[in-house]
């Protein structure tokens, strides 16, 4: 650890999570996967993360394009129902609901 490091503001993995507004797992995550800096102390081992870095995770997360949602389904009026104009989806096939689990 270089001594410039500790005069920075640093933050322990659940306050990391909280400026980021993720999951704590998602920061330990990203400290495992290498994407997140950090340094570890103490005799626990415990993850300390530099606010410049946290910062630069954050942002580069932020940047990055949403997951693909899926698409919004289509409104049908209880009368195209009826008229039969419009099919309902029949739900998943007799093979897959046999391997469902039912507790």
């Amino acid at each position: 650890m270089r001594l410039a490091d500790l005069k920075q503001v640093s933050y322990s993995v659940d306050g990391s999570a909280k400026v980021a507004g993720c999951h704590p797992n998602s920061v330990r995550r990203a400290i495992r996967n290498g994407s997140l800096p950090s340094y570890r102390f103490g005799q626990r081992k415990a993850y300390l993360v530099i606010e410049s870095d946290l910062f630069a995770w954050v942002a580069e997360r932020m940047s990055r394009s949403p997951a693909p949602s899926e698409p919004t389904p289509e409104r049908v009026t209880l009368k195209e129902l009826v008229r039969g104009r419009h099919k309902v989806n029949p739900g998943p096939s007799p093979e897959a609901r046999k391997w469902e689990y039912r507790g």
